[in-house]
């Protein structure tokens, strides 16, 4: 278990290093080739995918950190209507290649400006959520909900058009698989 630990670790952060070049080479060629519609086609989904492919593999860090008891969160103020409209598009061309829309709803009286929690953390746990639903969603819509909670606090669903979980099965549903 302490090798194949060690081991995870060592690749993933081996992997970072290629992906993360890969992005920001995709980066400059959006950037200096301009945005026509045809190359914004091409580098898009090339540019989406490098960023789920590193919070893959970030997940795979987080993991092995999280067995050796070494986690942390590193809270940070940012705008969280920005961070959660960049994640939903990270998962908008998958969506729309199963013909399925993602909706976006945000209480307006939710003060996002100077919102303070981790936010690669919650963009993990938001991207798995709608990945999870995903699955189970072959039509229809997946909305992303932020709402008001107290004045320090917001409360996110998803909600989907999908099949559901069976009455049966909600007490699996925190239950680690694998």
């Amino acid at each position: 278990d302490k090798y194949r630990n060690s081991l995870m670790n060592t690749v993933s952060h081996e992997l970072r290093t290629p992906i993360n070049a890969i992005i920001s080479l995709l980066v400059q060629l959006k950037t200096q080739l301009g945005v026509s519609e045809l190359i914004d086609s091409y580098l898009t989904p090339a540019l989406n995918s490098s960023e789920l492919l590193l919070n893959l593999v970030n997940d795979i860090l987080d993991y092995g950190q999280m067995k050796a008891g070494k986690l942390r969160l590193v809270p940070i103020e940012f705008d969280l209507d920005k961070m959660v409209r960049e994640t939903v598009s990270l998962m908008n061309i998958q969506a729309a290649n199963r013909g399925i829309e993602l909706i976006i709803d945000f209480d307006p009286r939710i003060k996002y400006k100077n919102f303070k929690t981790d936010p690669n953390r919650l963009r993990q746990i938001i991207l798995n959520l709608i990945g999870n639903s995903m699955k189970f969603t072959f039509k229809g819509s997946i909305t992303v909900k932020v709402d008001y909670y107290t004045s320090q606090n917001v409360k996110f669903s998803i909600v989907d058009t999908g099949i559901g979980i069976k009455e049966k099965d909600l007490h699996n549903l925190f239950v680690a698989f694998g």
